[in-house]
């Protein structure tokens, strides 16, 4: 007999259940709607759409949130970043273990596609019924 939390876990893994919680919950926060149950009911039918047509969730966050994550740690108006703030950003989006080519200074359009590289590859793909 399998122990039910090793089934539950295997349950909650081949469903991608974790993965959809953490992308419901991270829009939530990020774009907090004046009706969660009713943007809730609507990323899920969003969701439904893009597992039945093969395609990847979109990424929470879009490229004017990606923008103003670069001024938040571009402090000084410098208008360009480190590596090291680079790579606490990709933390903060859930992207901690994407590696990228460091370089010197990263202006905000390179900063953002550091990002949206990351957050494409762990875009998630839902599987189908």
């Amino acid at each position: 007999m399998q122990d039910p939390r090793a089934a539950a876990q295997a349950y909650f893994d081949k469903n991608q259940l974790p993965q959809l919680m953490e992308y419901i919950s991270t829009s939530l926060a990020v774009k907090r709607p004046s009706h969660p149950r009713e943007f809730i009911a609507e990323l899920l039918q969003d969701c439904i759409a893009k597992r039945d047509a093969g395609e990847s969730l979109p990424p929470v966050f879009d490229r004017t949130d990606l923008t103003a994550i670069f001024h938040i740690f571009d402090v000084s108006g410098a208008g360009s970043v480190s590596a090291g703030q680079v790579k606490q950003a990709l933390s903060n989006v859930g992207c901690a273990e994407h590696e990228f080519e460091t370089k010197d200074g990263y202006d905000c359009e390179s900063f953002c596609n550091v990002l949206e590289d990351a957050l494409r590859q762990r875009a998630i793909v839902l599987p189908k019924p």
